[in-house]
């Protein structure tokens, strides 16, 4: 999907470039702008959800979560 709004963002630039019509420029430069916002943010999603730490446990972290639960607190002197 990100690389669908880069090609239409580019799109965008390119006609912006080759048009002769001013209501074709606006709105040209508009969805430009847009698709550039969108695009940005799509990369930075991906690259976020890249290097996330899954929201799965793993047997290990399991069994000390079970561990932490099942001990009784410190008594405190």
């Amino acid at each position: 999907m990100r690389w669908i709004l880069a090609a239409f963002t580019l799109l965008m630039v390119l006609v912006c470039l080759t048009t002769k019509s001013p209501g074709l420029l606006g709105l040209c430069l508009f969805l430009g702008l847009v698709g550039l916002i969108a695009t940005g943010l799509a990369f930075a999603q991906e690259r976020i959800e890249g290097n996330a730490k899954p929201e799965m446990l793993n047997a290990y972290e399991m069994k000390k979560l079970r561990e932490s639960m099942t001990k009784p607190p410190p008594e405190k002197p």
